[in-house]
């Protein structure tokens, strides 16, 4: 019996030094987590999505495909308003550190139906001129492709050495224009300047000879005489605005801003049916005009 008491006590002493380091290398890799996990929640990581390769097409098939999952009833009912929820997460979570590698700010909200609906943004920050803003615009609760826009220019520009600070900015146009609330400036820093504001409106525009030419319009076009053949804008509008739209850009972006802001559109997409499905290809190519003009309104003078 003694004999097999002490054979006992050597087995549980062997079974405690075979577990002792399996239970050190999980303790350690648990604390490394937890500090990578603290570490990321936050702070954008430089190293992630540095951008600047090139937009690739399967990454916008990609985000095209998630959007569709993503409900788009509208606000007026409640199912619609928890689409609305899941847009705004999928947004933040494609632009977070642990993917694209920004740092995602959410402001400006508007109280809708007992709840809060905020603006979405991330910059580019800019070097000695960060406190001019070059502002891309898109709203999250109309057009799916605008979005794609905004969040594949955000990352493709991510990595580049700017003179001023580039933001891109999404925001719930329906409730922006039927509460008219008043949103100007909510979404700057004190210091802030706007020096350009870009509008996206149907990027994913299907085009029946493949063409992907550009409107541009708004009140300042003269300002950018320079760079609009840089970057192949060939078109442009009349300089004036519609006044409901620019009223509605005056709440945005305050009376400078609704100054300097530009639509940026295709030709024809006034006629565009809201069902139809996105160009993808035309979308990818517009989106590389859009990064273009970008570098050209955010390049040091």
């Amino acid at each position: 019996m003694d004999g097999i008491k002490e054979s006992s006590g050597r087995g549980g002493v062997k079974f405690f030094l075979l577990v002792l380091p399996v239970c050190l290398v999980v303790s350690i890799i648990g604390a490394i987590w937890f500090h990578w996990h603290l570490e990321t929640k936050e702070i954008a990581d430089p190293g992630l999505a540095m951008g600047g390769g090139g937009i690739e097409r399967e990454e916008v098939v990609d985000l095209a495909k998630k959007f569709g999952w993503l409900n788009s009833e509208g606000w007026e009912t409640e199912e619609g308003r928890k689409g609305m929820h899941q847009r705004i997460a999928f947004i933040d979570g494609t632009l977070s550190p642990q993917n694209y590698g920004f740092v995602v700010k959410r402001g400006a909200d508007v109280s809708y139906e007992d709840e809060l609906w905020p603006m979405v943004w991330v910059d580019v920050e800019g070097g000695e001129r960060k406190d001019e803003l070059v502002l891309v615009t898109a709203p999250y609760d109309f057009g799916d492709d605008n979005v794609i826009s905004i969040v594949t220019a955000a990352k493709e520009l991510k990595a580049s050495k700017l003179g001023r600070t580039v933001r891109f900015l999404v925001y719930p146009t329906w409730l922006l224009l039927e509460l008219e609330h008043e949103r100007r400036g909510d979404f700057m820093e004190s210091g802030e300047e706007l020096v350009a504001v870009l509008g996206l409106r149907q990027m994913g525009e299907p085009v029946a000879d493949g063409g992907t030419m550009l409107y541009l319009n708004g009140p300042s076009l003269g300002a950018l005489e320079e760079q609009i053949p840089k970057v192949g804008i060939e078109r442009r509008l009349s300089a004036e605005q519609r006044r409901d739209e620019f009223n509605f850009n005056q709440r945005m972006f305050g009376h400078e801003g609704a100054g300097r802001y530009q639509t940026i559109r295709p030709v024809g997409s006034a006629t565009w049916a809201k069902y139809k499905e996105a160009d993808l290809d035309a979308l990818i190519a517009r989106t590389r005009v859009l990064v273009e003009l970008v570098l050209a309104l955010a390049e040091e003078e």
